[in-house]
């Protein structure tokens, strides 16, 4: 996989107070957004959470600054249905003009952990990934400081979902999902091409 043009994370400001823990209390420092601008060179920014999420400033533009792309772009955790597609293939949509582009790009929700998680099973998996690398990347996320564990059975229904769909082995499986998420073949050809060395 391209080195250096997708990005995963958590949150870059918050909209509740710490105390209520509804949300996460992260914040960028100046040193952050420095190394986000400058040393990674973020170009385009991906926000999955819901706009109640986020401070209001925040919902049209990035914290990083005007310049930078920006989508927001909700998305549910738990979905891989007809009803979620549509967010999804929004996201890969900016995603792939962001690389097309060459513009870096982060993408995240509020921990990086769930919405992010599914957000980077699909792409891994329609780069051809394998299956045990994307499990071990989705696992990441125990291991931070949010101090619980991943779901599961929410893991296993997107396997079960993507398994579902024809193909003679894990990448065409993830690629023909996206397809039924109305993602333009030409598309997911040019994305693959550019991503994968």
């Amino acid at each position: 996989i391209r080195y250096g043009m997708l990005y995963r994370g958590s949150e870059m400001c918050t909209a509740q107070p710490k105390e209520k823990l509804v949300t996460s209390p992260h914040s960028i420092t100046a040193n952050d957004y420095n190394m986000f601008r400058e040393q990674i060179g973020i170009k385009a920014e991906l926000d999955l959470r819901s706009a109640n999420e986020i401070p209001y400033k925040y919902r049209t533009r990035s914290v990083l600054g005007e310049d930078i792309d920006f989508l927001l772009d909700p998305i549910d955790y738990k979905l891989l249905d007809a009803k979620n597609k549509p967010a999804l293939a929004k996201g890969l949509n900016f995603v792939i003009q962001s690389v097309k582009a060459n513009k870096p790009i982060f993408y995240h929700c509020v921990w990086g952990a769930d919405r992010t998680g599914l957000f980077s099973f699909l792409v891994e998996g329609l780069l051809g990934v394998s299956r045990s690398d994307i499990e071990k990347d989705y696992e990441l996320t125990s291991f931070s400081d949010i101090s619980r564990y991943r779901i599961y059975s929410v893991f296993r229904a997107y396997r079960d979902t993507i398994n579902s769909y024809p193909g003679t082995n894990d990448q065409e499986r993830f690629y023909n999902w996206w397809l039924s998420a109305g993602v333009a073949s030409q598309d997911l050809d040019d994305f693959i091409s550019l991503m994968v060395e």
